[in-house]
């Protein structure tokens, strides 16, 4: 509309409830408060349309606005205002408020007398009449005000629509929702929109659940946002706050977003908070507080009376959405966010101290102890916290929650005296390095080492192993003086030194096999003659790892099976998911993917049942690297991806970067293989000998994949020189490599080349393919690709009939491997065979896509080539992650193939996108 025609009536409005402001004024200051309007849209709507509806048919309707507190019926409301002035639509708007808490008869009427057109004595003038000269019949004198209400509503909506918004109806007492009940039918033939708002159910006063008083045409329900629409509008009423404040406020509002509007304009949201809690009640920040403390274990009623507080505080913050009822046993009453605890806390300061004090008496024996510590912590009790604490851990190991249980002993240690650290901090640095808390065990061991006596030697020992696994495992320098101080110290028998023996024959494993199968054999003895169960498992698996290593690997399984039961035996499931993790390696080496896998598979899902799975980490890279191999490649990728989630140790972590490397450079994508491999590059167990071999191997396949095969050789024979000698699969990796690049150039043959050795499947399908790249034999190739078939892998099986059918020059057998390269998902061997096949003569008409491709989709296709992600391309683009998505979608549409990386071979092969470089 043009005007508000606020002129018609001046600054006398239809006000339901005492003198207001003249609405010009007052609909300006509130339009500068207003926040904005998030997540309303669909109801909008419908009020613009039911608005309409009476405008054109000329009749009334009642609409019934309700929802909870906070939720926003008002500012629905009130937005509809705003919507009818933009969109041109002219109207009057009336509004009026009932007064909640003094429910008087026929209120808001007195403030209807004093607004309308004509002034109170006129109209009092006419309803006397009405009534026979007085007010003594209550309905005589209700139908009267009615009457003279409809007979102003009639006048003023002559000439344009009108709505009247009365808001807080759920505050008018029964005569008032009488005479609201009675204007809906009597305006029904007039064009006005009567908006009724409140925070009851329609059961109480709309048209559904039970048949209230009054029949509204429609009720619309205002229910709470959603938290990403509260974030929303958070972010856009105070774009200064940080990410964690944006997240408290979020669940502090509860989907409420008048609270989330106030909190976020506020500057400081506990201040706010703190004072909506003073405004609820007086006691209200002490009763947030201890039912914080006491967690849901008791009922309400209980913590009322441990705390000396009024039971009636909690209905009245359940009904605010402060509290609401928990999932424990007794269903006590929890704080909706923490955001209430700390505005809680702050408004009782010193105070919390002895309700913290009573609430850890009262929940002793009858809630976790973790719940008891943390009541004893806030009442400043530090010996009894770090008490609880420390039943808080045993509590948390036997439901095997170690990262829980870590947590616990280290906080016991840390409220606790000095003897509490000598008691309890090799267990707790055990247990944070289980949980793959790596510094904290560290942390740890250096602070009791130089408390302990020089008597205490095995204990002495064990800290001294405790650093170097925290130390190794977190890639941090130092690791191997803490074993060789270890080894050095002249001990009695015990489990501490056979674990260190263990250890050494594991440092020892791939430098020197022989010296490390004495030194696991000592430790054998060791361990049988104190009689040590979990020692002798220990010892047991490090022998095992030792003869695989050294080339029996059916020696090496049967050690560590008998390992594996000797740990699950003495109950040590750290120790057996460690010895379940080496044979899963020694399958590895035997050449055993399908089992690597499966075995794997089935001990990350008991890790993570026993709460271990930072324990995992080895098993995780074996699964995604043994995916791989099996040409699983979607399989492979999922596995990387789960891996990625997992606390990893430091040598891990680039094993997994190297895994998912080689998977980019099978799928073509060089560009983020580079970026992987030198990420594990920079890694500090890039020296671990088995991290640097792959490293050096992967290096070469990426100078391969660029036709670079003098930087391969380089790259495969300075691996060779890095590489243990007892790593024969290692060795065997690199002299292929070299074979590959070098080798099929004719270069001679160096004598850093070492001789290998068949240790298992794929040692021998490594020495079979090598034997074909020496001779060049079509069935020496055939013969390789029996032997990788065996392993089973898939795609080096594949390599070998490649290179036999381009000794022989079969453009059809060429032409296949291509479209079986394709099926693997091996887009990156597939553009070599393609590049092969035409090499040895073959032409084929290139086929043409479903539809051309744009020029933009050739860019977004070019930007995926060279492996960034779609949210990368969309950054690099300007355009949206959605957009690059969509681009996708149709560019394997017109190319008719279902991935990516396909769509970029398959673009490639019919020349409308660049080779590779």
């Amino acid at each position: 509309m043009a005007q508000l025609r606020t002129d018609r009536v001046g600054a006398q409005l239809c006000a339901f409830c005492g003198s207001l402001a003249p609405m010009a004024l007052r609909d300006a200051r509130s339009a500068a408060r207003r926040p904005p309007f998030v997540g309303r849209a669909a109801q909008l709507h419908t009020l613009v349309a039911t608005f309409d509806e009476c405008r054109r048919e000329r009749r009334g309707a009642l609409v019934v606005l309700h929802g909870a507190s906070g939720c926003g019926t008002s500012r629905l409301a009130h937005q509809l205002r705003d919507e009818l002035v933009q969109r041109g639509l002219d109207h009057l708007w009336w509004t009026g408020r009932c007064t909640r808490g003094v429910p008087l008869p026929y209120e808001p009427m007195a403030g209807v007398l004093r607004s309308v057109d004509g002034g109170a004595s006129r109209w009092l003038a006419d309803a006397t009449a009405l009534v026979g000269g007085g007010f003594d019949d209550a309905d005589g004198a209700g139908l009267a005000l009615l009457a003279g209400l409809v007979d102003r509503i009639r006048a003023a909506a002559t000439d344009v629509p009108l709505v009247v918004f009365v808001d807080d109806v759920d505050g008018a007492d029964a005569s008032t929702l009488r005479l609201l009940a009675g204007l809906a039918d009597l305006v029904d033939d007039v064009p006005v929109l009567v908006l009724l708002a409140g925070r009851l159910p329609g059961a109480t006063f709309g048209s559904t659940g039970g048949g209230g008083p009054l029949h509204a045409d429609i009720e619309i329900v205002v229910n709470p946002l959603s938290p990403d629409e509260i974030a929303e509008l958070v972010r856009s009423l105070a774009p200064g706050l940080r990410t964690d404040e944006v997240a408290a406020v979020v669940a502090a509002a509860a989907g409420r977003p008048a609270i989330a509007a106030a909190l976020a304009e506020a500057g400081d949201p506990l201040t706010t908070l703190a004072a909506v809690l003073a405004s609820a009640d007086p006691t209200a920040a002490s009763a947030v507080a201890v039912a914080w403390l006491a967690g849901g274990w008791l009922t309400d009623l209980e913590v009322a009376e441990q705390a000396g507080l009024n039971i009636h505080v909690w209905p009245t913050l359940i009904a605010r959405g402060v509290l609401l009822p928990s999932e424990r046993p007794a269903r006590g009453s929890v704080p909706s966010s923490d955001l209430w605890v700390e505005a809680a806390r702050r408004e009782l300061g010193g105070v919390l101290v002895p309700l913290a004090a009573r609430m850890a008496i009262a929940l002793s024996g009858r809630a976790p102890a973790a719940s008891v510590a943390n009541c004893w912590e806030h009442a400043g009790h530090e010996q009894d916290a770090s008490s609880a604490w420390e039943a808080a851990a045993e509590e948390a190991e036997r439901e095997l929650a170690i990262a829980t249980a870590a947590v616990a002993l280290r906080r016991s240690i840390e409220l606790g005296d000095a003897a509490t650290l000598l008691r309890l901090g090799r267990r707790a640095g055990e247990v944070s390095l289980a949980a793959g808390d790596r510094e904290h065990a560290d942390r740890l061991a250096e602070r009791l080492l130089p408390r302990l006596e020089r008597s205490a030697l095995a204990e002495t020992i064990g800290v001294r192993m405790l650093r170097y696994r925290a130390r190794s495992e977190a890639g941090l320098p130092g690791a191997d003086e803490h074993l060789d101080a270890a080894l050095s110290i002249d001990a009695p028998a015990c489990r501490e030194h056979v674990d260190a023996l263990v250890v050494d024959s594991l440092r020892l494993v791939l430098d020197d096999p022989a010296r490390a199968r004495a030194q696991a054999a000592t430790a054998i003895d060791e361990a049988r003659a104190i009689d040590d169960l979990a020692a002798t498992a220990s010892a047991l698996g490090a022998a095992g790892l030792a003869h695989a290593i050294a080339g029996d690997v059916d020696a090496g399984l049967a050690h560590l099976d008998q390992a594996v039961d000797a740990a699950a035996r003495a109950g040590d499931g750290a120790a057996e998911a460690r010895l379940a993790s080496n044979r899963v390696y020694v399958l590895w080496r035997a050449g055993r993917p399908a089992d690597v896998q499966r075995a794997a598979t089935v001990e990350l899902d008991r890790l993570a049942v026993r709460g271990m799975s930072a324990l995992g980490d080895q098993l995780a890279v074996g699964r995604a690297a043994a995916l791989v191999t099996l040409a699983r490649f979607d399989d492979a990728a999922l596995a990387i991806e789960a891996a990625r989630r997992m606390r990893m140790a430091a040598d891990a972590a680039a094993l997994l970067d190297l895994v998912d490397a080689e998977l980019a450079m099978i799928r073509g994508e060089i560009d983020r293989a580079t970026t992987l491999v030198e990420q594990a590059a920079a890694s500090p167990a890039s020296a671990v000998l088995e991290v640097a071999a792959d490293l050096h191997l992967r290096r070469a396949e990426l100078a391969m994949a660029r036709s670079d095969h003098t930087a391969a050789a380089s790259h495969a024979l300075i691996g060779l020189q890095a590489s243990g000698d007892g790593d024969a699969i290692a060795v065997a990796r690199l002299v292929l490599a070299w074979w590959r690049s070098a080798g099929r150039n004719g270069d001679p043959t160096p004598t850093a080349l070492p001789e290998l050795r068949p240790i298992g499947a794929e040692a021998a399908a490594l020495i079979a393919h090598v034997a074909a790249h020496r001779s060049g034999s079509v069935d020496d190739w055939d013969a390789a690709a029996v032997m990788w078939m065996a392993v089973p892998n898939p795609l080096e099986a594949w390599r070998c009939r490649l290179a036999a059918a381009m000794v022989v020059g079969d453009l059809d057998e060429l032409d296949s491997l291509v479209d079986q390269a394709r099926e693997l998902g091996a887009f990156g061997p597939a553009l070599e065979a393609d590049a092969a096949w035409r090499a040895a003569g073959g032409r084929r008409a290139p086929r043409r896509a479903g539809g051309l491709l744009t020029q933009r989709e050739l860019e977004v296709l070019q930007l995926v080539a060279q492996g960034l992600t779609n949210r990368e391309v969309g950054e690099r683009m300007y355009i949206s992650t959605r957009t690059v998505g969509a681009h996708l979608e149709r560019c394997m549409s017109k190319l008719g193939v279902s991935t990516r990386g396909a769509a970029v071979h398959e673009a490639r092969r019919q020349g409308v996108l660049g080779s590779s470089t």
